[in-house]
């Protein structure tokens, strides 16, 4: 499945960007699909867990999340999703940090932000050579301010949230 997915995003990404697409129409229908994946899983996750409570399949999925989450403190849960949010669907995501007692909002940042670096390297493979700069300095200069961008936005969120 995972090959599968990647084959055909790679392949509609690179018709939209050989037919001259708008950039900004194609990022807004992954970003609007990836929201919506990430709150469906969730939010079934959230059924599920209430619905089947009481059954031994239920209890047992807590007892392997609460195991885990003894394991590793919330930083390490919300790592987890961005490392699932890089290898598999935010649907997946969704359902996982609902069971693991992560909000709504964490779960949906930090799937964004690991299925936000998958999107990265598929355009990546689509655009090719001809997009990196001639000056490959610059190309690691741009990845790089990339990278420390989003971080020190998910720092300011989480300082502004410790605070409120």
């Amino acid at each position: 499945m995972l090959v599968q997915e990647l084959a055909v995003v790679a392949a509609a990404l690179g018709i939209a960007y050989q037919m001259g697409l708008n950039i900004f129409l194609v990022h807004g229908i992954w970003l609007v699909a990836t929201i919506i994946d990430a709150i469906v899983g969730f939010k079934v996750g959230v059924w599920i867990r209430k619905r089947f409570a009481t059954s031994a399949v239920a209890r047992h999925a807590e007892g392997l999340a609460g195991s885990l989450e003894r394991r590793i403190s919330t930083n390490g849960r919300r790592l987890t999703l961005v490392i699932f949010g890089f290898l598999n669907f935010p649907y997946v995501n969704g359902f996982i940090g609902s069971w693991l007692s992560l909000s709504f909002a964490d779960t949906l940042l930090f799937t964004l932000v690991g299925d936000f670096l998958w999107y990265l390297s598929i355009w990546g493979a689509v655009a090719g050579i001809n997009v990196i700069p001639a000056d490959s300095r610059w190309g690691a200069v741009a990845g790089i301010a990339i990278v420390v961008a989003l971080l020190l936005m998910t720092r300011v969120y989480y300082h502004r949230r410790k605070r409120a």
